[in-house]
């Protein structure tokens, strides 16, 4: 784990055809339309960052998940896939297409709201838009179910 928060590389296996990986949920949320269409072996991660993914692999045996830079220094063996028991055809897809999970109301999709104003946010080392931590000094306040500032 970085502890400045800089990106980092996951791996599932050697190369991309060893399984096929799709992503379901970023940071435990999860994406708009699920999984995602595209297999990728790859995902860029921080240290604070989550991924959920679906695996299917075509053969038994231990995939390795590799941490690092790819094209610099994917050699850190993290964990392993165990891909064990009998083939089946499962699959994450719906009668063979995405399908959209349903969210909390806290989870609304915002995309189709038109912002009504716009707030600016500058962070440094040590302040959010030049003021320091301070628990009981908010640094903006927003109505509650309001989409805009």
């Amino acid at each position: 784990v970085d502890p400045n928060g800089h990106r980092s590389d996951v791996q599932i296996g050697e190369a991309a055809g060893d399984c096929d990986i799709h992503a379901v949920a970023h940071d435990d949320v999860w994406r708009n339309r699920v999984p995602a269409l595209d297999s990728k072996h790859v995902h860029s991660l921080t240290g604070s960052s989550r991924l959920d993914v679906a695996i299917r692999c075509s053969s038994a045996g231990q995939v390795p998940v590799f941490l690092g830079t790819v094209g610099v220094d994917m050699q850190q063996i993290a964990a392993f896939v165990v891909a064990a028991g009998t083939t089946t055809a499962a699959t994450p897809f719906v009668n063979g297409g995405q399908w959209t999970p349903p969210r909390p109301p806290y989870l609304t999709d915002l995309r189709p709201e038109t912002p009504t104003g716009f707030y600016s946010v500058r962070m440094n080392g040590r302040s959010v838009n030049g003021v320091s931590w301070d628990n009981h000094v908010p640094l903006h306040t927003i109505d509650y179910n309001r989409s805009g500032l």
